[in-house]
């Protein structure tokens, strides 16, 4: 066993009954609490390892004990992982399982960052309402968000929103949006959505 997996055996084991990694890792479990970071600024407790933008919670049962780790961790040493019902997730669907809990995790920072606004501009209390039911926000609604979170100096990032394209008129709304608007929001686009503006846009709205 290399010097690495010294520490972290060492450091399980004096938070779990069983003194092995292998024994101790089984007593660990995750079920659902993870927090999204903002950025990549946190540790994992478990391995150390920093650059981690997500925490997933992790606990023992039989000793009351948790960490916050990165998701590598936990595939890495066969943690196991508790959907929302009870039932262990298996190994085959854990890694997308994972993902998904960091999707949550993303959209729950964003409706905090919108709740926020909501708080300094009376208007647009109801804009985090608005985005969790609708999961995303039309060109405009995104173009209004990006404005009000710059002028109010409230820490985002546009990457981590969503915009809606599916609807005709939402489709209008980017194809005749002004030029300076549109490179606004263009990092809330996903890769997908630019190809698809770079064809109705010949005006070099992504430089």
């Amino acid at each position: 066993m290399s010097n690495y997996m010294r520490r972290i055996e060492a450091r399980l084991a004096s938070l779990s009954q069983a003194s092995e990694l292998t024994m101790a890792t089984k007593e660990w479990e995750f079920c659902g609490h993870v927090r999204d970071l903002g950025g990549a600024d946190g540790n994992c407790e478990l391995c150390e390892k920093s650059g981690v933008r997500y925490h997933f919670k992790i606990s023992n049962a039989q000793t009351q004990h948790s960490l916050q780790v990165g998701s590598k961790c936990i595939e890495r040493f066969e943690l196991r992982v508790i959907d929302r019902n009870g039932k262990e997730v298996p190994a085959s669907k854990k890694t997308s399982h994972l993902e998904g809990q960091k999707r949550g995790a993303r959209v729950e920072r964003i409706l905090l960052i919108l709740a926020e606004l909501g708080m300094k501009v009376q208007s647009l209390k109801n804009l985090a309402q608005h985005y969790r039911k609708h999961s995303g926000f039309s060109p405009n609604q995104m173009v209004l968000a990006e404005w009000q979170l710059t002028k109010l100096d409230v820490s985002y990032a546009l990457k981590d929103f969503t915009i809606l394209l599916k609807r005709k008129d939402y489709q209008k709304q980017l194809k005749n949006m002004e030029l300076w608007k549109l490179r606004k929001i263009w990092p809330a686009l996903s890769g997908p959505q630019e190809t698809i503006v770079r064809g109705w846009r010949k005006d070099g709205a992504w430089i």
